[in-house]
């Protein structure tokens, strides 16, 4: 990667601010499609102390369970500071509290993803999968 490269680390913030849900398909209407990149799983306590940490160059799979690595919004930021946005598969848009990212999860879950869940139904395993460019 080279300083002029989108994904090189002198460049956060300065190009793309969000992560991509990778089983968003228009077919699953209420997926998350695009999530604000200043989300992680760190918890509540986490969100506080964990400022600018949010992933790059990677895969996180967001936990929409409550518990230590919850994923919440981080405080500190520049990207919404401990709320966020969420693009649906519907291209609907809503600015969520870190509750709400978790429910958004938990519901696209539920209905699309019952393996996931443990369940003998469903075949989307990766509904809470997201690309951080």
């Amino acid at each position: 990667m080279t300083t002029a490269s989108l994904g090189h680390p002198d460049n956060q913030d300065n190009a793309l601010s969000y992560a991509f849900g990778v089983a968003a398909d228009a077919s699953r209407p209420i997926g998350v499609m695009i999530v604000d990149r200043n989300v992680n799983n760190v918890g509540l306590a986490g969100a506080i102390i964990a400022t600018n940490v949010a992933p790059s160059r990677t895969r996180l799979r967001l936990n929409h369970k409550a518990g230590p690595t919850q994923a919440v919004w981080l405080k500190g930021t520049r990207i919404h500071d401990l709320e966020g946005n969420l693009g649906y598969a519907d291209g609907s848009v809503q600015q969520a509290t870190a509750e709400q990212l978790r429910t958004a999860l938990a519901d696209a879950m539920t209905v699309y993803g019952g393996m996931a869940l443990g369940l003998s139904s469903g075949s989307i395993t990766n509904q809470n999968e997201m690309l951080f460019p």
